[in-house]
């Protein structure tokens, strides 16, 4: 008798223990008690916090048990927000912390717009932001395989008077700025444009020394470098004389280029 009454009141607990799980919340997000009054906002850099509360869309008198991933869901809209993720703070507060997209380089489209490493252009103003970038020029045809560096913006090539560059090189170029930034981000410090030629290789120009590094593949951060002692060698070995390019593009070797006006190839 006794074990049944035991058995009974187990099952009975249990069963007011499942059913306050379920009403529970429900009861709590009717109270004012737990009504949404403070909202904080971290991770965000490039996005106003003001916009992140807009986002939010939380309706009057929102609770702290209301939906938070749908709340989430808002913010992560918007183009500049990879990711959003909401916490409750007990009895009335809510923590958004934000993950943005970063940019990585620039893009005249025709005027410079920032990009993310998909080549996605991002809402970032310049007048605010200023971005030390690398830039991502238009598709660049070579000449016979031989490798001039193009004048790029310092030319006005690119910034206006050009096509329209095809979205997969942009982006095959902001993954690229974007791999190497993560692995040498001294080495992008010394880079000022990026481009690609028409075989589809990438070419680096740099700022100082006024050179370029051209080379197919995923170049590793020691070739890379490697390219920059080389640069220092040539220009100790002519007098000063630093070729225009390093061309990486053979082999187990590489290829310094000097300017034909100066009576190199």
């Amino acid at each position: 008798m006794r074990r049944g009454l035991t058995l009974i009141g187990t099952v009975a607990v249990t069963m007011v223990i499942a059913l306050g799980v379920t009403w529970l919340p429900d009861v709590m997000e009717s109270s004012d008690f737990f009504q949404v009054t403070e909202v904080v906002v971290e991770g965000t850099h490039y996005l106003d916090e003001a916009r992140v509360h807009d986002l939010l869309d939380l309706p009057p008198g929102a609770s702290v048990w209301g939906d938070l991933e749908a709340w989430a869901a808002n913010v992560r809209r918007h183009v500049l927000v990879e990711d959003a993720v909401i916490q409750r703070r007990l009895p009335h507060r809510l923590d958004v912390q934000v993950v943005e997209r970063r940019p990585v380089a620039l893009h005249p489209s025709p005027i410079l717009v920032p990009v993310d490493r998909e080549g996605r252009v991002l809402p970032v103003d310049l007048a605010v932001h200023r971005l030390d970038l690398p830039i991502i020029l238009p598709t660049w045809a070579s000449n016979g395989g031989q490798t001039t560096p193009s004048p790029g913006i310092r030319g006005g090539v690119g910034a206006a008077g050009s096509a329209p560059m095809n979205p997969s090189r942009i982006r095959s170029l902001a993954q690229e700025v974007a791999r190497l930034s993560e692995m040498d981000p001294g080495f992008m410090a010394l880079v000022s444009e990026v481009e690609m030629d028409d075989a589809g290789d990438v070419i680096l120009h740099l700022t100082e020394p006024r050179a370029a590094i051209h080379y197919r593949g995923a170049a590793s951060p020691h070739e890379l470098r490697r390219s920059l002692r080389l640069l220092d060698h040539a220009r100790s070995l002519r007098n000063g004389e630093s070729p225009t390019v390093v061309d990486l593009r053979f082999e187990d070797r590489a290829i310094l280029r000097f300017a034909r006006a100066q009576g190199g190839v």
